[in-house]
């Protein structure tokens, strides 16, 4: 059974050498660790190999491997986050940042995105909560107090 080296060098070396092997990513799948950051990197190629539906898959192993993970970043989240939106999972999109702000619940940037997410979605009333608590976590966020000022002034 083969397995990628963990550092990131090297993974991103294994991805091409494989690659350049012709393997499928049904055969790349198993040599990648079982480690969040690893499978979003994984994802990410795929997602950049134009391989949507393998991607998907792996993404959602990554937030599988972080459900399990005691001190997750919220970079975690906010990567899938991004790829859902990307692809016009807003819903899952809004689902994996709060995931992510129950995890860390300290996080200003997943609490900004959410609200962003929520105002982008016409739930004003929850944007406005998610700015608060950005602007509790971080008071000098000035895109917060913007957004906030905006939506409270309407």
């Amino acid at each position: 059974v083969l397995e990628i080296d963990s550092r990131k060098a090297r993974f991103d070396a294994c991805l091409i050498l494989m690659a350049l092997h012709r393997l499928t990513p049904e055969e790349m799948g198993p040599a990648v660790p079982e480690i969040a950051t690893l499978q979003l990197r994984y994802g990410n190629y795929l997602d950049r190999m134009d391989r949507p539906e393998a991607a998907e898959t792996v993404y959602g192993r990554a937030l599988e491997f972080l459900q399990r993970v005691e001190t997750p970043r919220a970079w975690h989240y906010l990567r899938i986050a991004r790829y859902y939106r990307r692809t016009g999972k807003a819903d899952e999109a809004l689902n994996v940042l709060l995931e992510g702000i129950r995890k860390l619940p300290k996080s200003a940037g997943l609490h900004l995105v959410a609200a962003v997410y929520y105002e982008n979605l016409g739930i004003y009333y929850r944007a406005i909560e998610e700015y608060r608590q950005t602007l509790l976590l971080a008071p000098d966020n000035k895109r917060a107090r913007t957004r906030l000022e905006r939506l409270e002034n309407r």
